[in-house]
């Protein structure tokens, strides 16, 4: 190189702005369950039929279900796939509206019934990877676009030996993951357990990290801990945001080190243990607090996953419910082994309800049908418990997609927390954004913010 090279100032090359794909949509049928119907959504109109036609969509082969049913269309300026009626036999409902002749605008998640055949709108992040293969669905089954996007993430942190942290509300299946995390990381040792809110104040170090004899009253032998019971495998740390903070800083050492030391020594002992942590809690808020050390939140969180509520995945709860009655069954081998087949009108409560408690919930409804004598197949509507029927979403709540025409006065729907934070990821935190897509007053936007604990993601500067 020249001096009067090495002195040129290069000109820069001209980056390329990233090109905004936005969503993907599809339909899903769900029910009847084996009725296998998929639809991929594209911009401009698609009929939803009985018989499929050239250059459209498949037949969406049901009795009860008209030869031109249902219609959707694109609204640009909304930015959302309008549905309507045409005419059906039998006709449509959204989200338990029925909708007659008027249009209304579909969201993420809504429960179109189209006769007898209950239909999952679903988006579809840009983001999937859909070329990546993602795990076995097995042990965490489902086809909803972010189990998806979840298996495909599971499958890249696995093989890694760094911490996983799992956040999700309670009873989302974060212990389900840990298994399959463990499984694919093929570490020879075991998986341990634990449940942090359920150790004891008092001795929870020594439970931890073991403890020498006679290192206080009652230690009448060496304890190993869990750390050491996990050796050479995998500790999952269930409820970590109700650590004692007293003991955040061993926890830090144990993960940094890869060693303990028991209560009562003055050694410490190397350990080869593979940490998944898992919280329903809100980690950023409770560091803002000091109720948490952001040197171990970020320690433990080198792999963080999100664990989407059974609400935003709505196309899986029928998988699911499937699945956890057959673990009840086989809990009971003298009960008959008949499958909960819903009617209709039961799979359209169920699909809707928001599960507050996620798999729980679902649990105590498979407990409650699989209990009742006599009961007949397929379960009709009021054969569901009473606290089911009185806890589906009322359309008024602001909750369920709404109709295109109406007054330019009505106020625009409440989006629901899952539908709020999508919006936030993708727009990246910018308010002024957020205020023109949700048609709010800024300052609603950052009442929102910081009821869904986003404060500390959002953005100094919009």
């Amino acid at each position: 190189m020249t001096e009067e090279e090495a002195l040129a100032t290069v000109t820069r090359a001209a980056s390329t702005p990233p090109r905004d794909r936005g969503p993907r949509y599809r339909l899903r049928s769900v029910h009847p369950t084996d009725l296998h119907w998929e639809l991929d959504l594209r911009s401009g109109l698609a009929v939803v039929g009985r018989v499929g036609v050239d250059d459209g969509p498949a037949g969406l082969g049901h009795g009860t279900v008209s030869r031109r049913h249902f219609e959707l269309r694109w609204d640009e300026r909304r930015q959302q796939h309008v549905g309507r009626d045409l005419g059906s036999h039998n006709g449509s409902r959204l989200d338990g509206r029925d909708m007659g002749e008027t249009a209304v605008a579909l969201r993420d998640g809504s429960v179109l019934q189209l006769g007898d055949v209950s239909v999952i709108y679903e988006a579809i992040p840009a983001d999937i990877e859909w070329s990546e293969p993602p795990t076995e669905p097995e042990p965490i089954p489902g086809q909803a676009p972010k189990l998806i996007a979840l298996r495909q993430a599971i499958g890249r942190a696995a093989p890694d030996p760094s911490p996983v942290l799992l956040l999700g509300e309670t009873g989302t299946g974060k212990e389900y993951i840990a298994r399959e995390i463990h499984r694919l990381s093929h570490r020879s040792g075991p998986l341990v357990a634990i449940n942090c809110s359920a150790l004891s104040p008092q001795i929870i170090d020594s439970q931890l990290f073991g403890h020498v004899k006679g290192a206080f009253t009652g230690a009448t032998a060496d304890q190993p801990g869990l750390f050491r019971a996990a050796q050479g495998g995998t500790l999952f740390l269930d409820e970590i945001g109700d650590l004692p903070l007293a003991l955040q800083p061993k926890l830090l050492r144990a993960l940094q080190e890869s060693e303990v030391q028991p209560v009562g020594s003055t050694k410490l002992v190397p350990v080869d243990v593979r940490v998944v942590a898992a919280t329903h809690a809100n980690l950023g808020k409770r560091v803002d607090n000091g109720a948490f050390r952001r040197d171990l939140y970020a320690r433990l969180a080198l792999w963080e996953l999100r664990v989407p509520p059974l609400r935003s995945r709505r196309g899986d709860l029928l998988t699911w419910l499937d699945r956890l009655h057959t673990a009840w069954l086989d809990k009971r081998p003298d009960h008959p082994r008949e499958p909960l087949t819903l009617s209709p009108e039961a799979a359209e409560l169920v699909l809707r309800h928001d599960w507050p408690n996620n798999l729980r919930e679902l649990d105590r409804l498979v407990h409650e049908l699989a209990s009742l004598p006599d009961l007949e197949r397929p379960i009709a509507l009021e054969r569901l418990p009473g606290w089911l029927h009185g806890a589906v979403p009322d359309s008024r709540d602001g909750r369920e997609s709404t109709p295109v025409s109406g007054p330019a006065t009505t106020k625009p729907p409440v989006p629901t927390r899952e539908e709020f934070i999508a919006v936030f990821e993708r727009l990246e935190g910018n308010v002024r954004a957020m205020a023109k897509h949700f048609a709010r007053d800024r300052r609603q936007i950052y009442r929102w913010i910081d009821s869904h604990g986003l404060s500390h993601r959002r953005p100094k500067r919009d």
